[in-house]
């Protein structure tokens, strides 16, 4: 008996399992390779704004540090406290010149608007209209500064708390911001600046014109 060399094919059901299977595979796949991409760019999202919120706190850092008391003869006061914005005289970080000379200033102003904290710099502080304007870090819902006066004390009315050369400096000042997640950070700082007298010569204020505040630092 001869037999027959004719091969038998895939049926359509077979077919369309194996469709099936292949198909189920694909998906599975790209779902895998989706869940990597998602993960990889919030990673490397959260990456980024941690490097923002560190940068802007080493810069807010070094301008509180290097703060002078030095009165503007614009508002007549050398350090104003507000509730989502804070002015500041600020001694260059480049600035080579000690205690004996003037200092190289500039003026300094931290403010939220919307949700986008700013900080505009006056080459020449006797000249606010002059300014550079810098987007710090957006995405925050909340500005909060307080300012150490035997207490931790809010600034007072829509401007604010202006000090001038009469009063007394507060001894420390603390800076909260509140990102769009509802993570809260704050920080604490000391006020170690002395006043230049009128021929740009800094002369230290008696201690009794500064309080004193609590240890710098981050808040938990």
């Amino acid at each position: 008996m001869l037999k027959s060399n004719k091969q038998r094919g895939f049926t359509l059901l077979e077919v369309l399992v194996a469709t099936t299977i292949f198909s189920l595979l694909s998906l599975a796949s790209w779902a895998v390779l989706s869940g990597v991409l998602r993960a990889h760019e919030r990673t490397r999202n959260a990456d980024w704004h941690t490097r923002q919120i560190s940068n802007v706190m080493t810069q807010l850092s070094d301008d509180i540090n290097g703060f002078v008391p030095r009165q503007s003869r614009a508002t007549g006061a050398v350090l104003s406290v507000a509730d989502r914005s804070l002015t500041l005289s600020v001694r260059l970080t480049h600035s080579s010149t000690n205690d004996c000379c003037a200092p190289a200033l500039q003026r300094v102003r931290w403010f939220l608007d919307g949700d986008t904290l700013y900080r505009a710099v006056a080459e020449y502080p006797d000249n606010p209209a002059e300014q550079t304007i810098t987007p710090m870090i957006s995405g925050v819902s909340a500005l909060t500064l307080r300012y150490y006066d035997q207490g931790w004390q809010q600034p007072a009315g829509r401007n604010g708390t202006l000090f001038t050369r009469e009063s007394a400096l507060p001894g420390g000042l603390e800076v909260s911001f509140t990102l769009a997640d509802n993570q809260t950070l704050t920080r604490r700082f000391l006020l170690t600046g002395k006043w230049p007298d009128d021929s740009g010569t800094a002369t230290p204020k008696s201690d009794d014109t500064q309080q004193k505040a609590p240890q710098e630092g981050t808040e938990p």
